[in-house]
């Protein structure tokens, strides 16, 4: 460890980064998050990120098609006090409408997913423990690299109660959607 990683760092709130994004102080074309009360750059997509992450919307929309619930793809998600992610894919409670004046909190999530190549580190070791501890009752990592889909589910004091493996030959069904089968290899460049 440098000793520049041991020096304090000072955190940022919620309403302090949203803050600063309404004044202008980030480029207007900067992506960035708020994990864990630092902010992080997010990383641009690369084509079988996108690929995966549309692939995922278009399924997620038709097995919720009808369902209080929508789908919201790469927008934030608020985590009250220390976080600002924007998850690759949320599947939110309630409608749109209901979101105009505010972002969605973990309250209104159903099922959270990170498509992850060069993220899996972070989507794993940060963002997952951070969904955790928010109380998001499902969590899902497509492995781009790995080829399979990682699934955690039922956070319990900030860590996740269940964890399991689905290969790319495998499905799995969403908490919020049992009768559903996704199947892992469609979401797979």
């Amino acid at each position: 460890m440098s000793a520049f990683e041991t020096l304090p760092r000072r955190r940022w709130t919620v309403e302090e980064f949203q803050h600063a994004a309404r004044a202008g102080v980030f480029g207007e074309d900067e992506r960035l998050e708020l994990l864990f009360g630092e902010i992080v750059p997010a990383m641009p997509p690369d084509p079988s990120h996108s690929g995966s992450t549309g692939s995922l919307d278009d399924i997620l929309r038709r097995i919720f098609a009808g369902a209080d619930c929508f789908i919201r793809a790469e927008n934030p998600l608020v985590i009250p006090g220390d976080g600002q992610p924007e998850p690759d894919i949320a599947v939110i409670r309630g409608s749109r409408q209901d979101f105009f004046q505010h972002h969605p909190t973990p309250t209104d999530v159903l099922l959270l997913i990170e498509v992850s190549g060069s993220t899996l580190t972070t989507d794993r070791s940060v963002k997952g423990p951070l969904y955790a501890g928010a109380g998001i009752p499902e969590y899902w990592i497509l492995n781009l690299p790995g080829r399979q889909l990682e699934v955690h589910r039922t956070p319990q004091n900030g860590v996740w109660t269940q964890t399991f493996v689905v290969p790319e030959t495998g499905a799995v069904s969403p908490l919020a959607a049992p009768g559903a089968t996704v199947a892992v290899a469609d979401l797979l460049p």
